[in-house]
């Protein structure tokens, strides 16, 4: 029964697996894959054996799902294994003939009774459905006889295998063998009326993205469309630490309240500007990020707030609650553009389960993993903001760094 509980620990752990995968692109190296399929040998008074496998040349074998593919590198850019990948691996009962394929969510735990099967190459999926482009599900099922427990798989969700018992989220997930196709499509207009625009064509849906920051400008963004971007902490354990990056004032009512989300969150810093009004901004290069709160209440309790971007980051799990906070905050792709200098960072913190950022470092902090690599975005140097604001005859709408939250009237003290 060990192998039964080990199952229902990885459903529960999936909570955590693709928080911090943003990647959602197929891998484009055809190198990195090996094509398989779900193979099945009938045997006389004892149960079929499932395998996977690309064998073709095996007579006691015979394909029993249509083709996938599973990865084999773990230094490709477009799906990093510390971020994104599990490990597939293979172990047999020592007293009856069946595979049980398990994955590296947990470790490489191997229930009692069973010994590992070497394999020649490692090949590796993902846990979540999207991540690195992968869409195929592998189900696992089992039955428990006087022999032993069997397991049998398949691609098919809906597929009822007799007298075996489905688990209740797939294995993992692998890649078809036909990627989706792509095309750029150059406007046949005036450039200067209309720019380049890429269209994605997936199934039956089509989405269309305008690239209109072909000649950005250094000029600074107007300072009555900015705010400081400030981080609060909420000082709490494992996974419900969270940090939290707004341009908002947390309510004191809400920091004494012990039933609020931001119950004993404070102000620790500010760690530049960023545009909250687009259109006043007169930037034309801005993207957007959409503040997003996710938590989950279950036997894993968790809570993260992250700012996604717009169209290129997707949300985490289904096992999670999100929701946006309402809150839309905008920055550049390019240094330099509208005269952003400071590059935002974004990484996923694997033991508090909470996303950071960093600007003007390069250094991955402890116990993290950047998501994405790189630079998410550019953001503003608040002085230079502020100094450019001096000389306007508005008052500047800066809130600047160093500021706490003083509890008697819910302002911001130096």
């Amino acid at each position: 029964m060990f192998d039964l509980i080990l199952c229902l620990l990885s459903s529960l752990y999936v909570i955590e697996a693709s928080l911090f995968c943003p990647y959602t692109k197929y891998p484009t190296a055809d190198a990195d894959f090996r094509t398989m399929t779900i193979q099945i040998k009938e045997r006389a008074e004892q149960e079929a054996m499932y395998r996977i496998s690309d064998d073709e040349f095996d007579q006691g074998f015979v394909a029993n799902s249509t083709s996938f593919r599973l990865f084999t590198s773990t230094d490709n850019t477009d799906c990093p294994a510390k971020a994104c990948l599990t490990e597939i691996s293979a172990a047999e009962p020592k007293h009856h003939g069946s595979i049980l394929y398990h994955t590296s969510v947990l470790g490489k735990v191997i229930p009692p009774g069973f010994q590992a099967i070497d394999a020649s190459r490692r090949v590796y999926c993902v846990v979540f459905e999207g991540d690195c482009g992968a869409t195929i599900p592998i189900y696992r099922y089992y039955r428990i006889t006087s022999q032993g427990i069997y397991h049998a798989y398949t691609t098919d969700g809906h597929k009822q295998l007799s007298n075996y018992t489905s688990e209740p989220t797939p294995l993992c997930y692998a890649w078809p063998t036909q990627r989706v196709q792509e095309s750029t499509i150059s406007s046949i207009v005036t450039p200067e009326v209309h720019a380049p625009t890429t269209i994605l064509v997936k199934e039956n849906l089509i989405s269309v993205s305008e690239e209109t920051c072909s000649h950005p400008s250094s000029e600074l963004p107007s300072s009555d469309a900015m705010k400081a971007l400030h981080v609060y902490d909420n000082h709490r354990g494992g996974p419900m630490r969270d940090h939290y990056y707004t341009t908002r004032t947390i309510d004191t009512g809400d920091v004494k309240n012990l039933n609020s989300v931001y119950y004993n969150y404070t102000l620790t810093n500010d760690i530049g500007a960023i545009v909250v009004d687009e259109k006043a901004s007169r930037c034309e290069c801005l993207i957007k990020l959409t503040q997003m709160l996710e938590y989950s209440e279950g036997i894993i309790r968790m809570l993260d707030h992250k700012l996604l971007i717009q169209d290129e980051e997707t949300p985490s799990a289904r096992l999670i609650n999100q929701t946006s906070t309402g809150e839309d905050l905008f920055c550049v792709k390019e240094e330099g553009a509208c005269g952003a200098t400071l590059p935002l960072r974004k990484y996923f913190h694997i033991g508090d389960l909470d996303t950071i950022y960093t600007v003007n470092s390069t250094e991955t902090p402890l116990f993290t993993v950047p998501t994405p690599a790189g630079v998410l975005c550019y953001i503003w140097n608040i002085e230079e903001v502020s100094n450019s604001s001096s000389t306007s005859e508005t008052e500047p709408t800066l809130l600047r760094a160093g500021y706490t939250i003083d509890p008697k009237n819910n302002s911001l003290n130096n």
